[in-house]
Order: C-alpha cells, then structure tokens, then sequence
C-alpha cells in the first residue's frame, strides 16, 4: 500500500464525519482507508468490564487516517506490530473501493485471532489488498482481550457479568450494519469471518 499524495476524503456517519485516506494497493488499485473508527464509548473507568455502550454523536470530523489503539492482551507473536496498546480499543477499520457505487457492495467483517488473549488488526498480517479486488467493503474490528474482555465474576454487586469482548463484537456488527452504507457497503449482505477466536 502507497499513499497518493495526501488525497483524503471525509463521510458521514450516523455518529459524525470521519476523514480516510487514499491509497494504492500492492496491486495497483485505488482505494481508501479509515483507521480507529470508534463504534463504543471507551470501556474505561465506570466503564471496565461493563457491556459496550454506544457512542456519542461528534461534529469535529474524526481523523481516520491513523490507526487506533489495539486491546490490551497477551504480548505473544501477534502483538509485535502494533504501535501502541489501550483499554480504549473499541475502534474498527473500514476498506472501501467505492464510496458512491451504483450498486452498493458486499461487506466482509473480519475478527482477529488470537484465543481471546491476545491479536490486532494489523494490517501487515491481515490487509485488505487482496479481498478488494472482488469489490467488497472490508471491515476489521478490535475487542476486549484477556481479563478486560472476559472476566466473570457471579457476584451481582460487582455488576462483571462476562463476556465483554463478544459483545464488543455485536455492537461494532450493530456500527456496520447502522453506517458501512456510507463507503458503499450494502448492509443486507454482510459476511462475518475470522480465525481462532
């Protein structure tokens, strides 16, 4: 992937306008990118261990040229590319080569590996160079990992009722289907796909 010279471009999402970025992929094609795209409030504070909240609209335009913070986890092989770690990691990433289709396309929602312990969204490993030949919005998510995404503890008072990380999921599925019509995304024909976890 290149950039073309700083060609940016902002949409609208439900929750405010985000600003990408155009690219060229390893195989010559235009498209754009927005990294970090927030679809929770951040799981921080009052927050931790709770289920995902929605997101509060913004009206600054959201710099999606940069990527987001990745979840906290197990620092094993997977980790080595990311630049930096947060609690505030529910953000997504959306590749687009089309945002006015006349058709709108088929959209692929991938989750990262990594046993629940540990993964990103790196695009070194796992970069939408390929799928967008075939015409698709490609969307990749990050989640709560370890402790932070999954502890339970049965104690109601605690109010930790497990899981967060695969509700983290439903709601970044819930941002998609809500916005990916904005990069051109159909969002009556989503795959979800992924590996290990």
């Amino acid at each position: 992937m290149s950039d073309m010279d700083e060609c940016t471009i902002t949409v609208e999402t439900v929750k405010g306008p985000v600003k990408g970025i155009c690219l060229l992929s390893t195989l010559g094609d235009t498209f754009y990118r927005f990294r970090g795209v927030p679809f929770a409030k951040p799981p921080i504070g009052d927050l931790r261990f709770k289920d995902p909240q929605p997101i509060d609209a913004w009206t600054d335009v959201f710099d999606a040229t940069i990527p987001g913070p990745s979840a906290m986890g197990f620092t094993g092989r997977l980790n080595i590319m990311n630049e930096r770690c947060s609690e505030n990691c529910l953000t997504l990433n959306v590749y687009t080569k089309n945002l006015t289709p006349k058709q709108l396309s088929p959209v692929m929602i991938w989750i990262h590996g990594g046993g629940f312990k540990y993964g990103n969204t790196a695009e070194e490993l796992f970069g939408p160079d390929y799928l967008l030949q075939k015409n698709i919005v490609f969307v990749s998510i990050n989640y709560r990992l370890g402790a932070l995404g999954f502890l339970s503890i049965p104690d109601p008072s605690l109010n930790i009722p497990g899981n967060a990380g695969l509700k983290d999921q439903a709601m970044a599925f819930r941002w998609v289907r809500e916005n990916i019509h904005a990069f051109g995304g159909d969002n009556k024909n989503i795959t979800i796909f992924g590996s290990s976890a």
